[in-house]
Order: C-alpha cells, then sequence, then structure tokens
C-alpha cells in the first residue's frame, strides 16, 4: 500500500463496509448522528479556491514575515517557593 492510498480514506467499498457495521444508510446520517446538535453548519463552506504546494508555501512565508521576534521573558525569574510536584511534572 503506498503512502498516498493510507492517507486519502476509505474507498467506495470500505465505506459501505463501515456505514453497513454502524447501521447507517449514509456519511451524511453517521455524521449527524455523531455531531451534537447545533454543532453542524446549514451551508456549505466558502473556501477559497486551492493553491499549489509553492503558493501555499509563498503564503506561509509571507505571513510567517509579519511576525515579531521579542526575547523570552517567561520563565527567566524563578523564586524560592514551593511549587506542587504536580505542577513540577506537567508544567516545568
Amino acid at each position: 500500500m503506498n503512502f498516498a492510498h493510507r492517507h486519502i480514506g476509505p474507498d467506495e467499498f470500505s465505506q459501505q463496509q463501515m456505514l453497513k457495521a454502524l447501521g447507517y444508510a449514509s456519511l451524511d446520517a453517521l455524521t449527524s448522528a455523531a455531531l451534537p446538535a447545533g454543532l453542524a453548519i446549514a451551508k456549505p463552506l466558502q473556501l477559497p479556491d486551492p493553491v499549489t504546494e509553492d503558493q501555499a508555501l509563498g503564503e506561509l512565508r509571507g505571513l510567517a514575515a509579519k511576525n515579531t521576534v521579542a526575547t523570552q521573558m517567561i520563565g527567566l525569574g524563578y523564586y524560592g517557593t514551593i511549587k506542587p510536584p504536580v505542577i513540577r511534572r506537567y508544567v516545568l
């Protein structure tokens, strides 16, 4: 099995097997049952036209160029305080 096939998702036959095993007639029915009420939107998404990888990288570089490089100030001033073990373990 090649890389693309593994990441594109199940084919039509596999989808039908999954839906049959779960007891749903369509992917829309499965989605409706899985999403909490009010979470799904009723109209289609207004997405921009697709772009090539080079165009996407150019856009991302443009966004990254707007970042401000700043000096890190977080965590530079430790004091002799008692830190609970859970904080030391999971945060620090």
